[in-house]
């Protein structure tokens, strides 16, 4: 098999053994939004906590809340869900993020720590 040749849609063998390149999920999000649900799909990392509370704190146009916020909400609810988080500090500051934008339901969830 040549070194990237296709083998299905969005999938591609780089003579990595056993492992797959998803080049949908390598390609730079769009928008606040994609890069929001990208992050969701990662509680465990603190970089996706910490870019999420800055999307949240910081949007970029007046639509940017709408399209961040059900995931940075449902990134908290899975980084809280986990029972001794390693990276607290981050599982805070998207907690805080998301009151002070006015999720204030999410101030019931108990702060990591």
């Amino acid at each position: 098999m040549l070194r990237g040749q296709l083998v299905r849609p969005g999938k591609t063998d780089l003579d990595l053994p056993g492992r797959w390149v998803d080049w949908e999920e390598h390609t730079p999000p769009d928008t606040p939004g994609t890069a929001a649900e990208r992050a969701a799909q990662h509680p465990g990392n603190p970089d996706a906590l910490l870019l999420t509370a800055r999307l949240v704190s910081h949007p970029t146009d007046v639509w940017g809340p709408q399209a961040v916020l059900p995931h940075a909400r449902a990134l908290l609810r899975a980084a809280a869900a986990v029972t001794g988080h390693a990276h607290t500090d981050a599982v805070n500051r998207l907690r805080e993020a998301l009151i002070n934008a006015g999720e204030m339901d999410l101030a019931r969830i108990p702060a990591a720590g």
